[in-house]
């Protein structure tokens, strides 16, 4: 992660805590399948999510884990698909 910048100290703690720990963010990719279908909903759909969630246990996509996916750094206010544009960030693989 000593590579990875972040566009705010905050938004990196709550990115670099595990994932049962409060609240947290997350960078999640869509699936190609499951991208495809988003594709048909929103043509601008990106191949990445930003949220924030309470803390879960397996999955962010688990029904029981509240989750709320957002554009902008809830602490600066940076465009988050503006400035995390790289796989590297990526926690987690969303499928369906």
């Amino acid at each position: 992660m000593s590579n990875k910048k972040f566009c705010c100290e905050r938004l990196e703690g709550a990115y670099s805590v595990q994932n049962g720990f409060g609240l947290n963010f997350r960078i999640v990719k869509f699936s190609e399948p499951l991208y495809s279908k988003l594709k048909l909903i929103n043509p601008n759909m990106l191949d990445k999510g930003f949220v924030m969630t309470s803390g879960y246990i397996h999955t962010i996509n688990d029904e029981r884990t509240m989750s709320l996916f957002i554009n902008n750094c809830p602490f600066c206010g940076q465009k988050l698909s503006d400035f995390y544009k790289s796989d590297d960030y990526v926690q987690e693989i969303i499928n369906d």
